[in-house]
């Protein structure tokens, strides 16, 4: 599923769904690709292209609620925020055995720019159990942060029981991991160049 026209169109969207799978689909040039709103159950993406998507490649909506969802094997490039999830309550979470990046695209030139590889933006919603292990996480140079684990400023009960481990990242124009309002957060990887800190503890 592609748009010629770059910035429009998501290809799915998964709401009130049980067990939703999605195997080696190639997904290019939309404005979103993936789409979880509302209630849904155990999800698997296994061995997905999202590529160039100008504003997120899989996009958690607010006010949604997940109970287990697989990320495994997929390339997820190019996209605004390949990762995000906004306010969207979800429980067990892995992100395993996949390339992440971004890079120049979306452009300045048709109103875009990357903003992080993976946004888990927690506020008012619980994220728990969430593992991103063994993956590749490139940058090269464009976006002040690559991991954002943002939660509640007044308390670290939405993000909870995180595994960063095994993955390899590098090539940050900031930082490779920045943690707000979380609790119980283990990290372990290779970190090649970065211009700002490994770990930021907001």
């Amino acid at each position: 599923i592609t748009n010629p026209m770059e910035v429009l169109g998501t290809a799915f969207v998964v709401n009130k769904v049980m067990s939703p799978i999605f195997l080696a689909c190639n997904f290019a040039y939309l404005r979103r690709g993936i789409v979880f709103r509302g209630k849904n159950r155990n999800a698997i993406l296994n061995s997905n292209h999202i590529y160039a998507c100008f504003d997120y490649g899989i996009h958690f909506e607010e006010g949604g609620d997940l109970h287990q969802i697989n990320i495994v094997g997929n390339h997820i490039s190019y996209c605004r925020k390949n990762i995000f999830s906004e306010n969207h309550n979800i429980y067990n979470i892995q992100i395993t055995g996949g390339d992440i990046e971004t890079s120049s695209y979306p452009t300045l030139e048709i109103g875009g720019a990357a903003e992080c590889d993976m946004h888990f933006l927690q506020t008012t919603a619980v994220l728990e159990d969430l593992e991103i292990v063994g993956n590749t996480i490139e940058d090269h140079w464009n976006t002040k942060v690559m991991i954002k684990l943002e939660g509640s400023t007044t308390s670290t009960d939405k993000i909870s029981c995180v595994t960063i481990s095994g993955n390899v990242t590098g090539n940050s124009a900031g930082s490779v991991i920045e943690i707000g309002g979380a609790s119980g957060v283990e990290i372990v990887g290779q970190f090649k160049a970065n211009r700002g800190y490994v770990v930021d503890v907001i």
